[in-house]
């Protein structure tokens, strides 16, 4: 019997972020709602279910004053919704999702 792989949020988000730099925004994870976001402009990476913030704000290492794109244009239709993957975030999870946010100074 194979191992199996332990799910990685921060993994998760990572792989969707822009490697190039000058994409401004697309660098950063975002965060709105009760979601997280990582996108480079071809790949959207969401997870969902998180606690609700009341004003959405980029997770970046620095000051960056830009605006992140309207991803949820991009996100699909129920007829496209065969091919999004949804992943559910158990409370442990969650607690190591808080203790990113704490440790890069976010709330």
């Amino acid at each position: 019997m194979g191992k199996t792989a332990k799910f990685n949020e921060q993994k998760y988000i990572e792989i969707a972020l822009s490697k190039d730099i000058g994409r401004g925004a697309l660098e950063y994870a975002y965060r709105d709602k009760d979601r997280l976001i990582g996108c480079d402009g071809y790949r959207l990476h969401m997870i969902t279910g998180l606690p609700v913030v009341e004003k959405p704000y980029l997770i970046a290492a620095g000051s960056y004053d830009g605006e992140y794109p309207q991803y949820e244009l991009a996100m699909p239709t129920v007829a496209q919704e065969r091919f999004v993957s949804n992943i559910t975030v158990n409370k442990r999870d969650m607690k190591r999702l808080k203790a990113l946010s704490d440790f890069i100074g976010v709330s």
